[in-house]
This record gives structure tokens, C-alpha cells and sequence, in this order.
């Protein structure tokens, strides 16, 4: 079962992938917790932190680091201030550190401790494997990712399911992330940095024509891909998946509603629930 958090003390459960779903209360989850991250809240931490701190912690763990700009950005308001005071505690309770990597312009990535890791499994409702090593092949598209989460939930009431914790039930075709609506609906979330073959594509898209999503959505990178996977989803005869494509510097614009589509344009982001 997976578990997403919701709030006043609720969470949704049902089968990964399944669209039953039913509803458990988080104590009976908690109960499930690791030892350590309970030993870790019952140490007294767990009221040194506040509600950020803890969504912070909750992000990094699950989608493995954070980018030191984009905590700055969408729990600090942009304040750097704020932010490098908030972290600096943080770190000086050994729930965080830097990690060393070869990034232009200074950029700073955030990774938890052994001791972060611990509390966090008691905090997230998914266990998530840690890497040891970020990889820098995959960073830029993994920090897209990461980003992308934060913005969706800033538009949408809804719990996010992340690719990591899919992993760990060995399923095929694994999106980015799952966005999951206190209804049951669910929409499927990619974000694309490279384009990958005609066949993976219609392989992947025949795969999730299983899963019952609402919508799969393709978050294009560049204009190339915006433009590729617009030939793609054209071409794909199929009316069991419904695609559904944006531009990421336009997803970034709190403006934006819109999504395309190869029948139309939806206004996706114009409500928060499904």
C-alpha cells in the first residue's frame, strides 16, 4: 500500500497504481514507522521543528536532495536571509548538509544526515531508498523534477506520489510523480529533458492505458522537445490515455492555466481539485 499525506489528520491509502482507494488514520500509519525516526520525534526534535522545516525535510527525502535556491524560493519567499539562517539551524542540528559537486554560479545542494533520513522515515508516509552519490548525469533533470513537485503544489490540493517510491514495487513505465486527488483521480506527471525513441514512447503509453490516470502530463523542457513530443502525441492513435503537454517556463508563470492537448486545450490549472 502507499500512503499520502492529506490534511487534519488524514491520509489516503490503496494499492499503487490502483484506483480503489480508502482512507486510514495517520496514527495507524505512524504505528508502521521506522524506530529510529520515532526515537528521533520522541527525543523532543520533533518540537524544535516547525511545519516548513518538516516539508523541507520531507521533499529532500523523498526526491533525494533539494537545490539550496529552490527552498529559498518556495518555502522563503526568495528572502536568502530568512533561508540561510533557517538552514544554517538545521544543520547545526545535524538534520542536513551540503554536498560537494562541480555547479556553476556557486549553487548549493542540499542533502539530509543519517540522522534526517531517520526522523524523515516516521515523517513520510513512502521509504525511500537514499542514494550515496548524486548522480550528475541525471542531476538537472532530477532538480526539474524536484522543482516541478513544488510548483504543482502550489496550484493543485493534492498529495504527490513520487517516482522513488514507485520503485520500490518493481513496476514498469514509472512516471516522475503521481499527483493524487482526494477523489481517487490521478494524473501522471513526466518531465521531459531528453527526448527519448518513437517505439519507448508508444511502449510507455500503451503501459499506462492500464492505470486509469486522468491525464498524463508532459512538462517540456525546451522548445525541441515541446515540439517533438507535440508530433508524437499526434501520431499516437490511442483514446484509452489522455496526453497532455506545457512548456516549463510556462508552468512556471502563476498566470498559466492552460495545457495542450492533441484534441484541444484544457484549462488544467484552473481549479484545484478533480
Amino acid at each position: 500500500y502507499v500512503v499520502c499525506e492529506r490534511g487534519q489528520g488524514w491520509v489516503r491509502a490503496g494499492k499503487l497504481m490502483n484506483s480503489k482507494m480508502r482512507e486510514i488514520k495517520v496514527g495507524a500509519v505512524m504505528e508502521l514507522g521506522i524506530k529510529e525516526g520515532r526515537r528521533e520525534m520522541g527525543s523532543g526534535l520533533g518540537e524544535v521543528l516547525n511545519a516548513r522545516d518538516k516539508q523541507i525535510m520531507i521533499v529532500t527525502y523523498e526526491e533525494q536532495f533539494l537545490m539550496q535556491k529552490q527552498v529559498m524560493k518556495f518555502f522563503f519567499f526568495d528572502s536568502r536571509r530568512r533561508c540561510s539562517r533557517r538552514l544554517l539551524k538545521l544543520i547545526n542540528l545535524r538534520l542536513f548538509r551540503y554536498e560537494s559537486l562541480p555547479l556553476p554560479g556557486n549553487q548549493r545542494v542540499l542533502r539530509l544526515t543519517p540522522k534526517g533520513v531517520s526522523l524523515c522515515k516516521a515523517l513520510s508516509p513512502f521509504k525511500v531508498i537514499q542514494k550515496r552519490k548524486i548522480s550528475m548525469a541525471t542531476m538537472i533533470h532530477d532538480s526539474m523534477v524536484s522543482e516541478t513537485r513544488l510548483i504543482l503544489r502550489n496550484r493543485f490540493d493534492a498529495s504527490w506520489i513520487p517516482e522513488r517510491a514507485m520503485k520500490v514495487h518493481n513496476l514498469k513505465k514509472i512516471p516522475d510523480g503521481i499527483l493524487l486527488f482526494q477523489s481517487g483521480k490521478r494524473i501522471a506527471v513526466e518531465v521531459e529533458n531528453t527526448m527519448k525513441s518513437k517505439v519507448r514512447y508508444e511502449h510507455m503509453w500503451r503501459e499506462w492505458e492500464q492505470h486509469d490516470f486522468m491525464l498524463v502530463l508532459y512538462v517540456a523542457t525546451t522548445d525541441v522537445i515541446y515540439r517533438a513530443l507535440q508530433k508524437r502525441m499526434q501520431a499516437h492513435q490511442s483514446t484509452k490515455v489522455r496526453l497532455g503537454l506545457i512548456r516549463f517556463e510556462e508552468l512556471l508563470k502563476p498566470s498559466t492555466e492552460s495545457v495542450w492537448t492533441p484534441k484541444n486545450v484544457i484549462q488544467l490549472f484552473s481549479r484545484r481539485e478533480f
